[in-house]
């Protein structure tokens, strides 16, 4: 993207594309905020208006419908950001103040109420009616004309993928056909299709926006919650669950998001072997293997058994004594080795370095035991009478 707009070609389209959109003004310099796929993302400001700029890496450009979902989430009441204009494969929007999700309160992790709030937003956002399944076009009707043309649909496997991973695809797909009647009359609602906690934007204790819209599908309401319980972990899955149910989910409903999360997984094999992301695709073929294992067993969970690992928790600050700032002079302790065995040397603070033998194997012992009995018997005196 950086080639397409070498040359201050950026900023002659973005203020060509702001004067369109009525927003008078220079804008400062743009800021770098994040590379994704599919977007680079920039930060800039109008008029002390924050705003930012987003410019297709790829041919896919789905500006068009990222601003039909924005309008919609907005009229169910979801803080979103506003889409100001789009040209080509540039889009400007209003920027949510905040931090995303995942890095609020760094260190302590967000609270239980961030992700329960988060949770009924989704449940607002998913009352949404759309047409068809798969991904939207501009109106809100999807590519798909059934849920199960989409949920058996799946990318093709890099052809660097071994035959252990066409094989659990293979089963994956298998195990997806099987429970097809069990998917059957479900309508379709609007999908953020990749909710994650980076894409929930939280300032102040409270959820500012709801942002990346351009991968909106239409479907059923679980595939949003079962792609956040692969991608997150276990306590943002509870917290988000605990929003959105009203009542504990049921056996059909664990069924759904078992299915659902399989399919995910399967599908986001191709994208970890294409970039070569090695610890991911072990999480996902750990996730995969577990849910299919359990639906083979009839027993679907609701989260999954396998999840990311939790978010990183400060330690305990410690009392710092106002007489001595940096902590009283503590004494330095001596470092204990622990002792080893086979043979290697044991090291000990106050022993002298002594070698270890290894133990004697069963017949070593025996054979040992033989010759102290022979020895000892040698040894032993001869009683006086017995004599000659």
């Amino acid at each position: 993207m950086t080639s397409a707009w070498a040359g201050g070609a950026l900023d002659a389209e973005l203020a060509t594309l702001l004067a369109d959109a009525g927003v008078t003004g220079p804008h400062t310099a743009l800021v770098p905020l994040a590379a994704g796929e599919d977007n680079q993302v920039y930060a800039t400001a109008v008029a002390g208006r924050d705003l930012v700029v987003k410019g297709a890496r790829t041919s896919r450009v789905r500006s068009g419908v990222a601003a039909w979902a924005a309008a919609q989430l907005a009229a169910v009441g979801v803080p979103a950001p506003t889409v100001l204009g789009y040209r080509g494969r540039l889009l400007v929007e209003t920027r949510c103040p905040g931090t995303p999700l995942d890095q609020h309160h760094a260190g302590h992790g967000p609270p239980a109420d961030l992700t329960a709030q988060a949770g009924r937003l989704l449940r607002r956002i998913h009352t949404v009616p759309v047409r068809g399944y798969g991904r939207l076009d501009t109106a809100g009707v999807g590519l798909r004309p059934c849920l199960h043309s989409w949920l058996l649909q799946l990318p093709p496997l890099p052809t660097t993928a071994t035959a252990d991973m066409h094989a659990l695809r293979a089963q994956a797909r298998q195990t997806l056909r099987h429970h097809l009647p069990e998917l059957a009359g479900v309508p379709a609602v609007l999908l953020h299709g990749d909710w994650t906690a980076r894409h929930v934007i939280v300032n102040d204790g409270r959820i500012t926006g709801i942002v990346d819209l351009e991968s909106v599908r239409g479907g059923d309401p679980l595939a949003d919650l079962a792609g956040w319980s692969l991608q997150e972990p276990a306590e943002l899955t509870h917290g988000l669950y605990t929003g959105y149910f009203t009542t504990p989910p049921d056996r059909p409903t664990r069924l759904r998001l078992a299915l659902y999360r399989v399919r995910i997984a399967a599908a986001m094999l191709a994208q970890h072997i294409t970039n070569a992301n090695r610890a991911q695709l072990r999480l996902r073929t750990a996730q995969l293997q577990a849910d299919l294992a359990d639906l083979s067993c009839k027993q679907p969970a609701t989260q999954p058994r396998i999840t990311p690992p939790p978010l990183p928790r400060a330690r305990k600050a410690r009392h710092v004594d106002p007489h001595h700032p940096t902590g009283p002079p503590q004494r330095r302790q001596p470092a204990r080795r622990l002792p080893r065995i086979l043979g290697r040397a044991v090291r000990h603070p106050r022993r002298r370095h002594r070698p270890l033998r290894p133990p004697l194997p069963r017949h070593g012992r025996i054979l040992a035991d033989r010759r102290r009995r022979r020895h000892d018997r040698r040894r032993r005196p001869t009683p006086s009478g017995n004599r000659g």
